[in-house]
């Protein structure tokens, strides 16, 4: 049990240096055995320390005093973690990739990501976090911040992006930044790349 309570220090330790959203009980392989972390994080659960939020995911709920209620969880948190635990490379797609760069305010039922892991849903609250398997080389071998501006423009389609859009792109990037998206998203559709252009190289 002592040895429990010293990894249970350790875990928190650690949460509070990764500053997690969420995290799963690999976040904290290096501390001790994958099932002893297991058993340390339910138990913290039990206590009310931190909140389960799906199977063997968790997070540390915060309470607003204004709306007397716990915050909803990060839904973005939430799969950054799954992708850890299952060595998924990951990128926000379709509406969630306008949400993340700031191109849209609507909040969707549904976060989409495409994964270089299986096809897999995962219902929190009434809100489904959907990973979609894809082969695309671009999600895996360039930054994120290129796969997160393909994915972004190619939510918005073709013809659809507007000076207001670029601009808040442009706005966005550093110098540095923008000519590596431009090198890297040469590997995407040719109108994705020209549009990239277009906004950048002006």
């Amino acid at each position: 049990m002592n040895n429990d309570k010293s990894l249970a220090k350790r875990i928190k330790k650690e949460m509070k240096r990764k500053k997690f959203s969420a995290f799963t009980a690999k976040d904290f392989i290096d501390l001790g055995h994958i099932k002893t972390v297991n058993k340390v994080l339910e138990r913290m659960e039990t206590n009310q320390e931190i909140r389960r939020i799906i199977s063997g995911v968790y997070d540390i709920a915060e309470y607003s005093s204004v709306i007397k209620e716990y915050g909803a969880p990060s839904i973005g948190g939430v799969a950054q973690a799954l992708a850890r635990a299952h060595n998924w490379k990951i990128c926000p797609s379709g509406t969630s990739a306008l949400n993340y760069l700031g191109l849209s305010s609507q909040v969707p039922a549904q976060y989409i990501y495409v994964s270089s892991g299986p096809y897999k849903i995962y219902a929190i609250g009434n809100i489904d976090l959907i990973f979609k398997h894809t082969n695309n080389r671009l999600i895996y071998e360039s930054s994120e911040d290129t796969a997160l501006l393909v994915q972004a423009i190619k939510a918005l389609g073709r013809g659809n992006i507007t000076e207001n859009h670029a601009e808040r792109l442009r706005e966005k990037y550093d110098e540095s930044t923008k000519r590596r998206i431009l090198n890297e998203s040469k590997q995407s559709t040719a109108w994705i790349y020209e549009s990239i252009r277009r906004m950048f190289e002006v």
